[in-house]
Parts: structure tokens; C-alpha cells; sequence
């Protein structure tokens, strides 16, 4: 049973990491176009207001990078070194035999050589499949982020403003929504999907295990699914957000026909997902209740 679920959680992980690999190279040009327009936009912000609203955009996008980028680092070097550590302190500490333990047991290998080759593999998966996803993961926010930021500044503006010149600048936010929801399609269904099939497998380990120290690693891949959901959910919802305020503002201002250009929802879906904090509070809490289920079973 441990090595079907560690071959499930490994397959989901990989196919996703796979998955944000290939979008990284098939659509490298569109990635690398629509950040230069969103920089080319907002080097058009003049007003002191407006460019403070883009700063401090920018200045989440990089702590939240930094943030990523450490969490990776650390956690793949946790998955890379944690079977290397329990195999030196089994023959070590507890005098037990030398078995060579790999980071996804689903493969024993039979000699030194085989399993050097193996565990060679599965660091590079480990490396390769954590840094991509927090590249692409990275993008996706750094670019929701500043959308985000021009919806505000959107909203901001006042009756002195030409009419002209806010519906121009409202439109291209707007396609850049659409650009955003295009360019990160199916990468938004694969990341709810597959993520949820991910924590519904490790809510097994996790129940399953009475020993609090061979839950922990479960515990931390779950909670890594979790946060990458909750940074698309988190984006998408703020994008909506922002958006619903240009109505509110237009609403106490003659600029009407402009609200009846934003009684529509921005939103970033795919699919049956859409990006949005509810989403991901509907999936949490039903993982949670499959977690109890089983619980009340084993």
C-alpha cells in the first residue's frame, strides 16, 4: 500500500512539474512579450499615486519570489538528504542493517551501483520539478500582481480624468486579463485537479500513520499542493476584486458608461476551476472531510 500511494503522489507530482516544463518552452516568447507590455504599461504611470501603487506591487511579487524560491531550496534539499540521514543513522545510532532507502520507495534496487543511478534520478526530479514549478507559479503571480495593481489604479481615478483616456487604459488592462486567462489555461485545470487528487492520496499517509515523525513529510507536501492552490485562488480572487472596485468608484461619479463596462466579472478560469479564494476553500474543506472519513474507518 506505501509504495502504491508514494507512486501515485510521485506521478501526480511529476506530470504537473512536466506539464509547467513544457509551458515554460512552448510558450517562452508569449511569456516573455506579455511581461514587456505589463512593463511598457506601467512605465506609462506618471502620477506619483499611480507609481507608488505599481512599486509596491513589484515589492510583493519579490518577497513573495524570495519566499518561493527559499521554501524550494529548502524543502528539496529535505527530500534529497532526509533518506541519506535515516540510512546513516538505522546503521549508526540503531546498529541496523544498510538499506538503501530513495527518496519515493516504489523501486528497491538490488546493488550500490543501481542505486546510485536511481537516486542521481530522482534528485534531478526533485530539483528540476521544484524550481519549475516555482517559476511558473512566480510569473503567474508576478503578472496577476501587477494587473491587479492597474485595476487599482483604475479605481483611483476620478471625474478629472478623460473619458477617452480611462476607457483606453481600462481596455488594455483588460486584455491583459484575457491574455493571462489564456496563456495559463491549462495550467490552472491541471493545477486544481491534479493537486486534489495529490491531497486526497496523502490524506492516507497522513491518517494511516501513527507516528507523528513519518507523517511529517506527507504533512509538508500537502502543504506545498496547498499554498501553490492558494496563490493561483488568491490571485484570481484579487483580480475580481479589484475589478468590482472600478464599478463602486464609477458608481459615485458621472462616469456610467464606464460601470456599464465593468458590471462584468474579470475572472481567470478554466474549465470547471476558476481562480478564486472560494475554489480553494471549497477544496481544502473537502479534503478535510475525506480525511475524517477514513479516519473513522481505519
Amino acid at each position: 500500500m506505501i509504495k502504491v500511494y508514494e507512486s501515485v503522489t510521485a506521478s501526480v507530482t511529476n506530470t504537473l512539474a512536466l506539464t509547467k516544463y513544457l509551458f515554460l518552452i512552448v510558450y517562452s516568447k508569449e511569456i516573455f512579450n506579455f511581461i514587456n507590455e505589463v512593463q511598457d504599461i506601467n512605465k506609462n504611470c506618471t502620477s506619483k499615486d499611480h507609481v507608488e501603487v505599481i512599486n509596491k506591487a513589484n515589492r510583493l511579487d519579490r518577497i513573495v519570489f524570495k519566499c518561493m524560491f527559499v521554501s524550494c531550496l529548502i524543502g528539496t534539499t529535505g527530500y534529497v538528504l532526509g533518506p541519506v540521514i535515516k540510512m546513516i543513522i538505522t546503521v549508526v545510532v540503531f546498529k541496523g542493517p544498510w538499506n538503501y532507502e530513495m527518496i519515493v520507495n516504489f523501486y528497491k534496487p538490488s546493488n550500490f551501483g543501481s542505486y546510485l543511478l536511481n537516486y542521481l534520478i530522482q534528485i534531478l526530479d526533485c530539483i528540476l520539478g521544484g524550481f519549475v514549478n516555482v517559476a511558473v507559479d512566480t510569473i503567474f503571480f508576478g503578472l496577476s500582481i501587477n494587473i491587479c495593481a492597474h485595476l487599482k489604479i483604475l479605481s483611483l481615478i476620478t471625474d478629472d480624468c478623460k473619458l477617452l483616456i480611462f476607457v483606453n487604459y481600462h481596455q488594455s488592462v483588460l486584455e491583459m486579463a484575457s491574455k493571462l486567462k489564456k496563456l495559463y489555461k491549462v495550467i490552472i485545470f491541471l493545477q486544481y485537479m491534479l493537486l486534489s487528487i495529490l491531497l486526497c492520496v496523502l490524506a492516507f499517509p497522513i491518517v494511516y500513520n501513527d507516528d507523528i515523525l513519518k507523517t511529517i513529510p506527507h504533512i509538508f507536501h500537502a502543504v506545498a499542493g496547498i499554498v501553490e492552490m492558494l496563490i493561483y485562488s488568491y490571485c484570481g480572487q484579487t483580480i475580481m476584486d479589484r475589478a468590482a472596485d472600478i464599478c463602486k468608484n464609477c458608481y459615485e461619479s458621472d462616469m456610467m458608461m464606464v460601470m456599464l463596462r465593468t458590471k462584468y466579472e474579470v475572472r481567470i478560469e478554466s474549465m470547471f476551476y476558476h481562480a478564486s479564494l472560494p475554489t480553494f476553500t471549497l477544496m481544502v474543506s473537502r479534503t478535510m472531510s475525506l480525511m475524517t472519513l477514513m479516519k473513522s474507518f481505519l
